[in-house]
């Protein structure tokens, strides 16, 4: 269809406080070594999908800029950066385990309300994701690659009205096809799996 765009919204792959089960949002740890091999097991399946004239923006965070490295050092593209693609800040919970998350959320509430946390809402989130696919999909006429995080993901889907319903694991991907309004007329999850 005329005026379709692609976008593909990949989440950072397995990062130091990834493997050690902790909150992390403006932390800033970096790849384990299998978060690099998921990286390149992303890009690999990347190729499936015949993409030219790429435009990649990641988070500056190191677990998503370094995502975002080896996928386009695989595919010859350059990456940029916008701090509005980083993780949604969830407040106090940073840096607990997720084992831990029982002792600091009151009875009956939910850990990701802002309330809760005292840090950004997802809608919040969304509203600074929708800003930044709306400025790059501006400055560029090919498909879209953004490398972010996965609260931020879902906050962008949901503002989007996509339910995205499990959480994404590290190095899964959404492929969207939008319309000039940044409407999804498709939404396909892509697991990394393995």
């Amino acid at each position: 269809m005329a005026g379709m765009r692609k976008v593909f919204l990949i989440r950072h792959c397995e990062s130091e406080a990834n493997k050690a089960l902790l909150v992390e949002t403006r932390g800033d740890s970096v790849l384990t070594d299998v978060g690099v091999e998921q990286a390149r097991r992303r890009a690999r399946a990347l190729a499936d999908h015949d993409l030219a004239d790429v435009t990649m923006v990641a988070s500056p965070l190191a677990r998503a800029s370094r995502t975002a490295r080896e996928i386009a050092d695989h595919h010859g593209w350059e990456v940029s950066h916008d701090h509005r693609l980083t993780e949604g800040d969830l407040g106090m919970l940073e840096g607990l385990r997720y084992d831990e998350l029982g002792q600091h959320v009151p009875a009956g509430a939910k850990w990701l309300d802002a309330e809760t946390h005292g840090g950004e809402s997802e809608a919040v989130v969304g509203a600074r994701m929708l800003e930044a696919l709306a400025e790059a999909l501006e400055a560029s006429s090919g498909p879209l690659v953004l490398v972010s995080h996965g609260y931020a993901i879902s906050a962008l889907l949901q503002r989007l009205g996509h339910d995205v319903g499990r959480p994404l694991s590290n190095g899964d991907m959404y492929e969207l096809e939008i319309d000039e309004a940044i409407a999804i007329h498709r939404a396909e999850r892509h697991p990394l799996g393995g």
